[in-house]
């Protein structure tokens, strides 16, 4: 049976806070552990731009996308509208 090795928290954490403005990786490290996913997405979601509706980040595609994935909205700390 292969073993698992295990980061403590404290150094996940801190991977990913240094890659706190790099979001093509923090996708890819989504995709590391279930563990990772909170932290992830801490830093994903912590400030969310909607723009204009004729953008793929629309405000109608934001809107749908939220029920997709409710706990989304526990991240978000920024909300803006351009």
């Amino acid at each position: 049976m292969p073993h698992t090795l295990r980061l403590p928290a404290e150094v996940t954490d801190n991977i990913l806070d240094y890659l706190h403005d790099d979001h093509p990786a923090l996708r890819t490290c989504c995709l590391v552990s279930r563990s990772w996913l909170p932290s992830c997405r801490y830093h994903l979601f912590s400030e969310v731009v909607v723009r204009s509706a004729d953008h793929p980040l629309s405000l109608s595609n934001f809107l749908e996308f939220l029920p997709t994935c409710p706990d989304i909205t526990s991240y978000i700390r920024t909300l803006k509208v351009v």
